[in-house]
């Protein structure tokens, strides 16, 4: 294996054309196989493509910790995840950078706000948003159409670090994640 490429900021201290920080988590474009996003504690999420030095453009606001930064495949709407006490959960448009909307966490029998720092988001299939992180220390399933909470795998004595989801199982698609030395699975019924 042999390095093709290395993407960084620029030199200049004017222009934010890469990241400050450390990045946490990357991500292809589903579509185009030049274009790249990342993320991390700079609170930004960087465009790349690969055929340019630095990043192309940015949206700021995500201060990703984990593997928390995915890109729907239909729409191209992203999803972070932030490691912080509030709007840890966000959709943002990538043509525009803009962010759409900021995900209130709930518990699944009461409209009260939780809280959850985020170290992982992914989008499960089309219908669904799975997440999870430390504080609450849980995993949860949220409804991609209502933004509700669906399912939830609370009460993990430690943070819910990352997770994976899996729609080509047999009898219902499958949600997997990991707590301190356990892996968890979960499958999505109706």
């Amino acid at each position: 294996m042999q390095c093709a490429n290395v993407l960084s900021k620029g030199e200049s201290f004017e222009k934010m054309d890469g990241h400050a920080s450390r990045v946490f988590a990357v991500k292809y474009h589903p579509d185009n196989e030049h274009v790249l996003l990342s993320s991390g504690w700079d609170n930004t999420i960087q465009v790349w493509d690969d055929r340019e030095a630095h990043a192309v453009r940015r949206m700021f606001g995500a201060h990703v910790c984990g593997d928390a930064l995915d890109m729907d495949p239909m729409y191209y709407h992203v999803l972070t995840g932030s490691w912080r006490r509030d709007n840890s959960l966000q959709v943002w448009d990538f043509d525009s950078g803009r962010l759409i909307k900021n995900v209130t966490l709930q518990s699944q029998t009461s409209t009260e706000k939780t809280v959850c720092h985020m170290y992982c988001a992914k989008w499960a299939g089309s219908e669904y948003i799975a997440c999870g992180g430390s504080d609450s220390n849980t995993m949860r399933v949220i409804e991609k159409s209502s933004l509700q909470t669906i399912g939830m795998l609370d009460g993990l004595n430690r943070g819910c670090y990352t997770l994976d989801y899996n729609d080509h199982a047999a009898n219902s698609p499958q949600i997997m994640c990991a707590s301190g030395p356990n892996v968890f699975f979960m499958n999505l019924t109706n």
